[in-house]
């Protein structure tokens, strides 16, 4: 059976046969591979800092339903007229 790389190699021209198997380049298997980990590494990264928001996030509502001066303080900055207000002061 015939690998996804080698396939590829072929269609390109850097596919070489050396008798016993066959071998592909490293620079057309390497440049593929390292550009597939740093973006999995990105995705990663980004995923465990939203991750640490939603957390984050829950303790924040967990305390606001406890409390009602901070779900008063979240209602009071969600309202629409706040952003007419917060328009209005800034020059």
């Amino acid at each position: 059976m015939i690998s996804f790389f080698r396939t590829a190699a072929m269609r390109s021209g850097r596919y070489r046969d050396r008798g016993e198997g066959s071998s592909v380049d490293a620079e057309s298997v390497g440049t593929p591979l390292l550009r597939a980990v740093v973006a999995l590494r990105s995705s990663l990264r980004h995923w465990a800092i939203a991750r640490k928001e939603a957390a984050e996030d829950k303790k924040f509502w967990t305390l606001a339903l406890m409390d009602h001066r901070v779900m008063s303080d979240i209602s009071r900055d969600v309202s629409p007229s706040s952003s007419r207000a917060m328009n209005r002061m800034l020059p």
